[in-house]
């Protein structure tokens, strides 16, 4: 199909982390370790279950959305439909992660994405139910850049 129509392709790569009580890290000659960013969490499992795709309602998922054992692949045109068809919102397709409760301790996501050249509007990710609002994070690229919400820049010229 045309990719002028697309509003936006995204591939991601996931994985999860739950935190733990830290281990107290010693290097050579007993002086410490320096710290990582996954210091006090071990990988969590993710199974397919896990990841639960919301599509256009009249969409087949292999039609916006593609997983080749490492690579997930998602996409939306402008035309799409919402995943459900009571839905108000815009046309989209994403990853609900299920199967854990992250709304209590310390968690990591990790994720490694790709948006192409020309993508504007896409959401990467969104945080609910943190707080007195709908969502507490929610990241997306416009021109360009990697926002917090629309407003503040995360990261320029990705």
């Amino acid at each position: 199909w045309p990719l002028t129509h697309s509003l936006g392709s995204v591939c991601l790569c996931f994985s999860s982390w739950r935190h733990q009580l830290p281990l107290r890290r010693r290097g050579g000659l007993g002086h410490p370790k320096p710290l990582t960013p996954a210091d006090g969490f071990t990988v969590v499992s993710l199974r397919e279950s896990n990841f639960v795709l919301q599509r256009p309602f009249n969409e087949a998922s292999g039609t916006r959305y593609s997983f080749d054992g490492t690579v997930r692949e998602l996409w939306v045109l402008s035309s799409d439909k919402p995943h459900d068809r009571q839905s108000h919102t815009s046309p989209r397709t994403e990853i609900r992660m299920a199967g854990y409760d992250y709304s209590s301790g310390l968690w990591q996501f990790e994720a490694y994405g790709y948006v192409p050249s020309g993508t504007t509007g896409v959401s990467i990710m969104q945080v609910f139910d943190a707080g007195e609002t709908a969502t507490t994070l929610m990241l997306h690229v416009y021109d360009g850049a990697l926002r917090y919400y629309d407003r503040q820049i995360v990261e320029d010229a990705i």
